[in-house]
């Protein structure tokens, strides 16, 4: 057995994955998630079998990115005191 593989777009997955198994024959198809393949959002149409990609949102700039590192890193979190054995509150 010989087996293909594709290389599917991060986004183009979740678009898939959502319109491929609707009812619907034709609807709007939204992605954001904020990372994959350096994209952030996607939108377009789906359409029988078909997704047509209307716009890419690029990934955010790279303060945004060294924001969300920076916050997931330190494990911020909401509670202050819960913080308070690694930050000084």
């Amino acid at each position: 057995m010989r087996a293909r593989v594709h290389h599917v777009e991060h986004h183009i997955a979740h678009l898939s994955s959502a319109f491929m198994v609707s009812p619907y024959e034709e609807a709007a198809v939204v992605s954001v998630d904020g990372f994959g393949d350096f994209v952030g959002a996607m939108w377009g149409v789906g359409n029988g079998n078909r997704i047509e990609v209307k716009e890419r949102i690029y990934f955010p700039p790279p303060s945004s990115c060294l924001a969300l590192f920076l916050k997931y890193s330190m494990d911020f979190c909401s509670n202050p005191s819960a913080c308070s054995a690694k930050f000084a509150v």
